[in-house]
Order: C-alpha cells, then structure tokens, then sequence
C-alpha cells in the first residue's frame, strides 16, 4: 500500500509514501492511497493531476482518457472554436474518430501545440498532457 498527499488547488503530487502520511505535516491537503507499490509507481506510472491518481506511463490512450486528460473548461473552448477554425476543427475531428490516440505521434503534438498557440491550452498544460 501506498499512501500520497496532493493539493488540490495546483493538482501537484506533494509526497508519497509506504507509511502512512502524517496528517498534521500536510494539514489541509487531499490524502489518497493505492495499491501500487513505490517502485511500481517509480517504474510505470506518472502522477496526473486532472486525474488526481496515477496513471500508467505510455503513449496511447482512449478517446475518453484523451478527452479525461483536458478541464472541462478547456474541452469546450477548443469545442466552441471547431466552429470557427478549420485547423483546430480538422485536429479535434481527427481524435474523436481515432480509436487510439498516440500522444507522441506528429499529428498529436502538432494539434496540441496549435491549441496553445489559439490561447485554448497554456504550454504547462500542454507538457502535463502529452506526458501522461
């Protein structure tokens, strides 16, 4: 078992541990364990803030867990702008007919650069998203 403390105001993982976490250090932050071991965690996962759990490293996801990796906030705003450029409409129209996103292919990183370029995503968010 493993236990981890994140915050759930900037969705950083904060600490994880074998022990249980002491709650008077991390007074006023989210708790959460696993099953995981830390070398399990240490070898195959990435901690994912919009998930607030882990999550397995690798490239390829489901169009849910593609979609599951944006806010909600930041999936309308790329929705509403489909309407409006046929770049950001071709990108989106191609993951939502992908039964399997890459995230490292070109195509992926390209779109997702674009978005940040329209102002839709930040680049941190980018980073946060093509890595997990």
């Amino acid at each position: 078992m493993t236990y981890y403390v994140y915050d759930n105001t900037t969705r950083e993982l904060l600490e994880t541990s074998e022990t249980v976490i002491d709650p008077a250090k991390w007074a006023g932050m989210a708790y959460g364990e696993t099953a995981l071991t830390l070398a399990e965690i240490t070898a195959s996962y990435n901690w994912s803030g919009i998930a607030q759990d882990f999550v397995p490293k690798g490239s390829k996801r489901s169009k849910l867990e593609f979609l599951q990796l944006f806010t909600s906030a930041e999936r309308i705003g790329v929705k509403a702008e489909t309407a409006t450029d046929p770049i950001v409409d071709d990108f989106w129209t191609l993951m939502m007919l992908a039964d399997t996103i890459h995230l490292d292919s070109a195509d992926t990183q390209a779109g997702i650069g674009y978005l940040v370029y329209k102002g839709l995503i930040t680049q941190a968010r980018a980073d946060e998203i093509l890595t997990y």
